[in-house]
């Protein structure tokens, strides 16, 4: 039993041996036809010929016009409404508001305003210098 352990280890090792010499001596077999470059005229100076024609080969123009926007940047500031909207009221102990996609209490900020009250249909803002108020749509 020992031995044919032995051996199978040793047949295994010859065998990644092989494949290794072959793989490194063997002459890499091309499936794809290269691609012709395209006739230039006149390269810009500082660019070689051959670089200029692997700039030419690899521009190739997509169907894609453009997003209208950078796409990685958001259009908004996270946590941040973008109106000023009452959506709902919760009452209770203490009542939350819904303004705009934010939840928020009592002492909470909403943009640049903070939260003074919250009423059974309309809720007051502070900007800072004057209160206002959001009221339900019914």
């Amino acid at each position: 039993m020992k031995d044919k352990k032995v051996i199978a280890l040793v047949v295994l090792g010859v065998a990644a041996v092989v494949s290794l010499l072959w793989g490194t001596t063997a002459s890499p077999v091309r499936k794809h036809t290269a691609i012709p470059a395209p006739e230039i005229s006149q390269a810009p100076q500082g660019v070689s010929a051959t670089a200029q024609a692997t700039i030419n080969r690899r521009a190739v123009r997509t169907k894609f016009k453009s997003w209208k926007r950078r796409p990685f940047q958001p259009t908004q500031v996270p946590g941040q409404s973008s109106s000023l909207v009452l959506n709902g009221i919760i009452g209770g102990k203490t009542p939350k508001a819904m303004i705009g996609d934010l939840m928020v209490g009592v002492g909470d900020k909403v943009g640049n305003n903070r939260v003074v009250a919250i009423k059974k249909d309309s809720v007051t803002l502070n900007d800072g210098t004057k209160d206002f108020e959001l009221v339900m749509k019914k």
